[in-house]
């Protein structure tokens, strides 16, 4: 982990200094989103005892729990499913607080219905503090399942303590929302690439490399740079690895960083087929160009 200082400055300002139980982390995918909440969790267990709640309270336990189901191997450029998905529907994802909360051992919690899940996970807001990070929390409503949002909301307004929720997702949210770009800053690349170049043990790409190839390719996303140089392992030289990626490798990253979006987008508004035409112009489109060849889309669709 490196860089992501200012991130991580705005999510510990949160929970110090706003009174707003959530916040989402939000950016492309393979930008970094679960990482850094990840590190912010690491750094709250390690300092929590030090680090006090806008209700002057530390937190009592932090959770994490994910719904993701696949990864990109950087070092293949391939799609694989993870080897844990913690929850993959609402019900799932109240008894994972459940049992990360160490609820009870007793109780089977399979065979509770919604609404007595939501009353244990009530009575854990009401008896500790705690930060609770869904990771990856759209794999729900791509599927167009229920992902909880609003009814864990209400308990933590309601909650007798300091109840924080953070969420990463790949859409902006209206409001308390934190972007996850991929990395801005040459310096912080650069400390990445080298922290890739040890984990893949490859040498460093040159400097031309880097700003002829990779930035361009990357756009400084952390998940893709780290690809094209795992690529590099199984490849005579960093050209090489590039090619690979561009003919091969980059298709499944491409699928893994847009494929989500391309899901979510409502088929019955056409918004697949409007995507699709545009993608075929290498120039910018007009409502009335779209409307000629899509008999079937109306004006105030394509708006």
């Amino acid at each position: 982990f490196v860089g992501r200082v200012s991130i991580l400055a705005k999510l510990l300002k949160w929970i110090t200094s706003e009174d707003q139980p959530r916040k989402y982390l939000w950016g492309r995918g393979g930008s970094g989103k679960s990482t850094i909440a990840y590190e912010f969790a690491r750094n709250i267990v390690k300092n929590g005892a030090t680090i006090k709640t806008v209700n002057n309270t530390s937190f009592d336990r932090v959770i994490f729990i994910s719904a993701k189901e696949k990864r990109l191997k950087t070092d293949t450029g391939e799609i694989s499913d993870v080897d844990h998905t913690d929850f993959t529907s609402l019900e799932e994802q109240l008894i994972s607080i459940a049992e990360a909360a160490n609820y009870s051992d007793e109780i089977d919690y399979k065979s509770k219905s919604k609404e007595e899940l939501l009353e244990i996970t009530k009575e854990i807001f009401d008896y500790e503090s705690l930060l609770l990070i869904i990771d990856d929390i759209d794999t729900l409503t791509t599927k167009g399942a229920d992902p909880g949002k609003d009814l864990l909301y209400m308990l933590a307004i309601k909650a007798k303590e300091t109840i924080r929720i953070l969420y990463t997702q790949r859409n902006k949210e209206l409001e308390n929302s934190i972007e996850v770009p991929g990395f801005t800053e040459r310096v912080e690349l650069d400390e990445f690439i080298e922290n890739c170049c040890r984990q893949f043990d490859v040498e460093p790409p040159s400097k031309q490399f880097i700003e002829g190839e990779l930035i361009p390719v990357s756009e400084g996303i952390p998940l893709i740079v780290e690809t094209l140089i795992g690529l590099r392992k199984n490849s005579g030289n960093y050209n090489s690895a590039a090619k690979i990626f561009r003919d091969r490798g980059g298709q499944a990253a491409r699928d893994y960083l847009f494929q989500r979006e391309y899901d979510a987008l409502a088929a019955e508004k056409k918004s697949r087929e409007i995507l699709c035409l545009i993608s075929e112009f290498v120039r910018p489109v007009v409502h009335e160009e779209i409307l000629a060849i899509l008999h079937t889309v109306s004006e105030d669709i394509i708006v």
